[in-house]
């Protein structure tokens, strides 16, 4: 069976696209367990307690882990996805302003809106990272960390202020996220009302 080669770079681009998506579920899904297993962590004081906390980090750490492997496996294609995306946004939006009426201008539409789907799905699993990873802190903020030992409370401390630093899937220069996206957006409609001022 014969296919054509754009097929197999749709195909190709698709995969990776949801392979990212599913990474992210995953991890996500795991900072969410760390929360709550910290926050129905029991203060029973003594060595139990500290070792359910370690438990706990080790957990929050293996999504840390996995999260930055996958920030550092996918950092190239992100970079090239919003670079070329929003270069391509304001071309071919420029084009599509041009050719309004006429039915090619359709064609050109449904490109711009491919485009954007796989730079929201790259935003959103940026985004989701970020928000998982901060979540943690909430959980260590909700837990019933006034009722455990000293030493609990100390490795809690240290916990508590990595917590602080989210998980960022980064793309060189910028961050995958929902304001990225938003200003990617922002600037292609900008440059393309720019084009079109020059164009008149």
């Amino acid at each position: 069976m014969y296919t054509s080669p754009i097929c197999d770079q749709v195909t190709m681009a698709l995969c990776v696209d949801t392979l990212l998506f599913f990474f992210t579920y995953n991890v996500c899904a795991i900072f969410k367990i760390a929360k709550h297993r910290m926050i129905h962590l029991r203060a029973g004081g003594g060595r139990e307690e500290l070792e359910g906390l370690v438990q706990v980090l080790l957990l929050h750490q293996k999504g840390l882990q996995i999260a930055e492997n996958i920030a550092d496996k996918y950092r190239p294609l992100i970079f090239l996805q919003f670079f070329l995306s929003a270069l391509q946004i304001c071309f071919i939006g420029f084009q599509v302003a041009d050719l309004f009426p006429n039915p090619q201008s359709l064609y050109f539409i449904a490109f711009v809106g491919s485009l954007l789907i796989a730079l929201f799905i790259y935003s959103k699993c940026g985004e989701n990272i970020k928000s998982a990873s901060l979540d943690f802190g909430d959980g260590l903020y909700e837990s019933n960390w006034t009722d455990f030992s000293p030493p609990t409370k100390r490795a809690l401390l240290i916990a508590a202020m990595r917590a602080q630093r989210p998980c960022q899937m980064k793309g060189y220069f910028f961050e995958a996220s929902m304001a990225t996206f938003s200003a990617i957006v922002r600037s292609a409609m900008s440059y393309i009302m720019m084009l079109r001022s020059f164009n008149a």
